[in-house]
């Protein structure tokens, strides 16, 4: 089990209308997609693109996530997603990402992400040596 909190990724994005509600807040279902590109992108950034894992027979799946909604953001704010890693296990990831508006550095919501580490055959599977090591 390793244990690492410093910052992994920042992940920039903005608010589009899409994002929104009828009263211009984002949905709270549109979290989880800013929080899932800035996955796939921290794992980009990593050399682990989605195609890349894909071709060598793995994936990452969600496996729980808990999020909680601490102040509403709205249509064309800039968010900022940073994501943390909490624990690594052979067969598992517990991240943690941060939502906050920058510009007045309001933490929006946090969340707390469990991945599973899959082989082609959806079953857990053990993460190489060398991701784990490039997540450190």
């Amino acid at each position: 089990m390793t244990k690492n909190n410093k910052p992994q990724h920042m992940f920039e994005l903005r608010v589009y209308s899409e994002d929104t509600d009828c009263y211009d807040m984002v949905y709270h279902p549109s979290y989880l997609s800013f929080l899932s590109r800035a996955r796939v992108e921290w794992l980009r950034g990593l050399g682990f693109g989605l195609k890349e894992l894909h071709d060598n027979g793995y994936l990452f799946a969600v496996r729980r996530v808990t999020i909680d909604y601490l102040q509403p953001a709205k249509l064309d704010d800039e968010l900022q997603v940073t994501t943390y890693i909490k624990e690594i296990k052979r067969v598992s990831l517990l991240i943690e990402q941060i939502v906050i508006r920058p510009r007045d550095e309001l933490t929006i919501c946090k969340a707390e992400v469990k991945l599973a580490f899959l082989d082609k055959s959806l079953h857990l599977a053990k993460m190489p040596e060398s991701i784990i090591k490039d997540m450190l």
